[in-house]
């Protein structure tokens, strides 16, 4: 009971100042008649438990550490120190009165003596100077040299025409860009709007001084945090504004955006599942996961697929691929049940998984899905590739693998598995990318997990539409989640893991199958 009443004349201390502070209580004591009067207060009993706003009881913990417990608890015990007149715990209206003048005599006195104390100095009065961001130094995984290192990439885009810009998406760092030939440093664009976390960046086809960005990043990891809506840049991304309107993408990832090839107002937004906070917390608010469409440059959406409206789901769209010679027909990607196909602009779908594994039961793990498309004009048919793992009905796990499609996706094959076997490992459902050359649909990039047991590994490239595969992740970092292909000349990639950025003009290098795993040509631009 003696720090029930302590903690209440502590509490109405600073009640007292406040409001002596603003003249509405007398204060008219001197500090020699301020005593700390305990002698009658009673000693709570040893099995008074006491629950303090900070903790929780043991009872309330699960199995991860999380706090599940009752959020009544910290407002019962803070009122329960501030009742007055409940004889269960000896504390009458009187006591209360008493300890109210004590307050405020304490209050006047700690005001005139804080009248009296010096002026300290501004320790923040100055102006901020920017000291980064600069990149970490690693030993590369490969030669052993000290590498540039920084972060995990989230989206990677080359604009096609001239000035060649390049644009990056920091997993939780924002949109940068970089001026061709790639030598210089990164710009920050997006420092000052609501959210930093990037999952997906996409140029218009027909103008690409229009840029979109999706907010939150898609990788599905622990700390893939949810963002604030799309953003758009009309001027190259020389300035970047929210565009989507209030109540579209509420805390939800953007894993890609597609724009349509001659509507720069038109296009598509894959959502998945982001977390937030400290605890990794999957917000139980977040918009339905699924495929998003806009026909007014992003300010407006409509779900046009629907993945799941349990916001608590490990769901979504992990990939979205337009047809370059057709904007109506859209390949989606979603995660756990397949991939799906619209040939009339979202307004129906159709799985396309005809010559997958038919033991497959992908809603274990779940399985994530990677797509890439080439459809050059002389080609009749779209060539796609998709990557996965899956594990079959008796719960076995089946290696990642590339399949190819000829014929929009009518029917798929497996590509030769050398080299490239199980290129993402056990975390296909965080590190799982497919990239195509646009020009030629043999060209085909797979990228996924660093090989600890080659020390090379992570991304690898085929010249012959998967019959032979090229490694290509000599001295990079583990983890691959970004790609780009600069569509006028494909020769000139661009990749980002959770290490930074590489950059290469000759399409990674090791052109030849019998070249060195040393001879990529990867520049780092971290």
């Amino acid at each position: 009971m003696q720090h029930k009443k302590q903690v209440v004349l502590n509490f109405l201390v600073v009640v007292a100042m406040l409001l002596a502070a603003v003249g509405i209580m007398p204060a008219s004591a001197s500090l020699s008649s301020v005593k700390s009067d305990t002698s009658t207060l009673t000693v709570p009993a040893p099995d008074d438990v006491v629950l303090e706003p900070t903790l929780k009881m043991k009872s309330q913990q699960d199995g991860e550490g999380k706090i599940e417990g009752d959020p009544l608890l910290r407002d019962e015990w803070f009122y329960d120190r501030r009742t007055a007149g409940d004889p269960s715990v000896h504390f009458t209206m009187a006591d209360a009165a008493t300890l109210r003048a004590k307050a405020a005599d304490q209050a006047a006195t700690m005001t005139a003596q804080q009248a009296l104390q010096p002026t300290a100095p501004n320790a923040f009065g100055g102006a901020w100077t920017a000291v980064g961001p600069n990149p970490m130094v690693l030993t590369g995984r490969g030669d052993a040299s000290f590498d540039a290192m920084t972060g995990r990439i989230g989206a990677l885009a080359i604009r096609s025409s001239a000035p060649y810009t390049m644009y990056l998406g920091g997993a939780q760092g924002g949109v940068w860009t970089m001026a061709y030939p790639y030598t210089g440093t990164w710009t920050p664009k997006t420092d000052q709007l609501s959210s930093l976390a990037t999952g997906a960046i996409a140029l218009a086809p027909s103008n690409e001084d229009i840029v979109y960005v999706g907010t939150g990043e898609g990788a599905l990891s622990g700390d893939s945090y949810f963002g604030n809506g799309v953003l758009k840049s009309t001027d190259a991304g020389n300035t970047f504004s929210k565009i989507s309107a209030s109540g579209y993408f509420t805390n939800v990832s953007i894993s890609k955006i597609v724009v349509d090839n001659a509507d720069p107002n038109t296009l598509y937004a894959g959502t998945l599942r982001g977390r937030g906070g400290a605890r990794r917390t999957s917000p139980p608010d977040a918009s339905p996961f699924g495929v998003w469409k806009s026909t007014d440059g992003g300010i407006n959406w409509t779900l046009v697929y629907t993945v799941t409206t349990d916001p608590l789901a490990f769901a979504g769209i992990t990939d979205l691929e337009m047809d370059p010679q057709n904007s109506q027909i859209v390949y989606a990607a979603s995660l756990g049940v397949g991939i799906f196909k619209t040939v009339d602009g979202g307004a129906t779908w159709s799985p396309i998984m005809n010559g997958f594994p038919p033991t497959a039961n992908y809603s274990v793990a779940p399985t994530r899905f990677a797509l890439g498309i080439s459809h050059p004009p002389t080609d009749a048919l779209a060539t796609l590739y998709a990557g996965f793992e899956w594990y079959d009905t008796l719960g076995a796990r089946q290696p990642s693998a590339v399949w190819k499609s000829t014929n929009g996706g009518a029917n798929w094959f497996a590509t030769n598995t050398a080299v490239i076997g199980d290129y993402c490992g056990s975390q296909c459902w965080y590190d799982n990318l497919i990239g195509v050359d646009p020009i030629s649909s043999t060209v085909v990039y797979a990228l996924g997990l660093y090989n600890y047991g080659t020390g090379s590994g992570g991304i690898y490239r085929s010249m012959d539409g998967g019959a032979n595969w090229t490694d290509l992740g000599f001295n990079l970092h583990p983890d691959y989640h970004a790609f780009a292909v600069r569509k006028d000349d494909p020769t000139n990639i661009v990749m980002g893991n959770d290490g930074g950025a590489w950059f290469s003009s000759s399409r990674g290098g090791r052109l030849a199958l019998t070249d060195p795993i040393t001879a990529t040509t990867w520049l780092n631009l971290n």
